[in-house]
């Protein structure tokens, strides 16, 4: 808990720091949330009350924000639009009977939308100046490499659950470790591989994130999409590219089915998809007409039953698909958010690339995951204000 005051403390203060300097504001932040180890299982020391203790920064550059919109009296386009869509979002809450909490937790996402914006806005000449080329310097590298070789270690010696109560750990005895600093791996990769720089330690990095996450679907989805670029936009050969990847996808997979006790019988699998879903299936025999288009309305919870054994809460806001998630509670509406998700990527940087790969890589995490529910979502849009100069979100 002191460890979680500390940090939600440190944070804050650096928000605040913004309205004196905006590029030490900016720097601390960054380095912070990439070195310390904000996520899996040590969860507990910075996350609190449903808030992460970085998203207390987020108090002073709002501040600033304000501040600057006060200064010269302007609204953005973006926030019109912004307003639209919470407005909708918000008479959907009122229709629903769930819970107050589910429904703040079903407009987080929105709110991660928001700051992005409100994080360029403020840090745009600061992110001309700051790059990935500072931020994979090799002393940032060597020092990434050391803090996930401890992880490891760590883990490997003394078990994830000693570090967490959550009964998930207890029963999975296996390094599944993830935080903002593996985020910002991946991101730095993908760049170094768009502008042709990759260096054999950010490369060695990379591949410790993915023995220290264990996150199969992770590790799928990145080789994936960096197949499909090199194959449509690429250089090498495409034989090689299908010769390299083919077998890496075929182990992976396979690899994911065997670790869930699994084998590709038809029967096994079916069975393995209808308990996964089976939280989406029981909310969707629900619809009527008109849910189809706009949901079971913002805040409808899920029943997960496997919750229980962790001593948790067996109603969530979502499951483990973001498609289905916003289905139900949004129907065909749901369209909409993707939109906007995209559209804020497009204006916060010129480079396109980065954007298709990138929503590319989310898009199949989405698969299995409600990412964008997750407090870290918004480093997708400010890894992306790394990437170049071009933005347009201003304009």
């Amino acid at each position: 808990m002191e460890i979680y005051i500390l940090t939600c403390s440190l944070f804050f203060i650096l928000g605040l720091y913004s309205l004196v300097n905006k590029e030490k504001s900016l720097v601390c932040f960054l380095i912070l949330v990439i070195v310390l180890p904000i996520g899996g299982v040590f969860n507990n020391y910075f996350f609190r009350y449903y808030t992460y203790s970085f998203e207390f920064f987020y108090i002073g550059i709002y501040l600033l924000y304000l501040r600057e919109v006060i200064k010269t009296s302007k609204i953005n386009l973006f926030i019109v639009v912004f307003v639209f869509l919470t407005l909708y979002l918000l008479i959907s809450s009122l229709m629903s009977s769930s819970s107050i909490l589910f429904k703040l937790k079903d407009l987080k996402p929105y709110f991660v939308i928001l700051t992005s914006f409100v994080f360029f806005s403020v840090y745009k000449e600061c992110f001309f100046k700051l790059n990935y080329e500072w931020l994979t310097s090799n002393r940032i590298v060597y020092f990434l490499l050391t803090k996930y070789t401890l992880i490891y270690l760590i883990l490997a010696l003394f078990g994830p659950s000693y570090f967490s109560s959550d009964m998930y750990y207890e029963a999975n005895k296996s390094i599944r470790f993830s935080d903002v600093g593996i985020l910002f791996v991946k991101f730095a990769f993908i760049y170094l591989v768009l502008n042709k720089r990759v260096t054999m330690s950010i490369t060695a990095l990379l591949f410790l994130t993915f023995l220290v996450s264990g996150n199969r679907t992770s590790v799928i989805a990145f080789v994936s999409v960096l197949s499909l670029y090199y194959l449509l936009f690429g250089h090498v050969n495409r034989k090689v590219i299908y010769i390299i990847s083919s077998p890496v996808l075929i182990f992976l997979a396979y690899y994911v089915v065997d670790a869930r006790g699994l084998d590709f019988n038809y029967e096994h699998l079916r069975e393995f998809f209808i308990n996964r879903f089976d939280p989406f299936i029981s909310e969707f025999s629900k619809f009527n007409n008109s849910d189809f288009v706009f949901g079971l309305g913002v805040g409808h919870p899920f029943y997960i039953p496997w919750f229980e054994y962790r001593g948790l809460n067996p109603y969530n806001h979502s499951i483990d698909n973001l498609y289905l998630t916003l289905f139900v509670k949004q129907g065909v509406f749901s369209i909409v958010t993707y939109i906007f998700i995209v559209y804020t990527c497009l204006k916060i940087t010129g480079d396109r690339m980065l954007v298709f790969i990138s929503l590319l890589y989310f898009a199949l995490i989405g698969l299995t995951s409600s990412i964008i529910y997750q407090s870290s979502f918004v480093f997708l849009f400010v890894f992306m204000m790394l990437s170049n100069n071009n933005s347009r979100i201003l304009k």
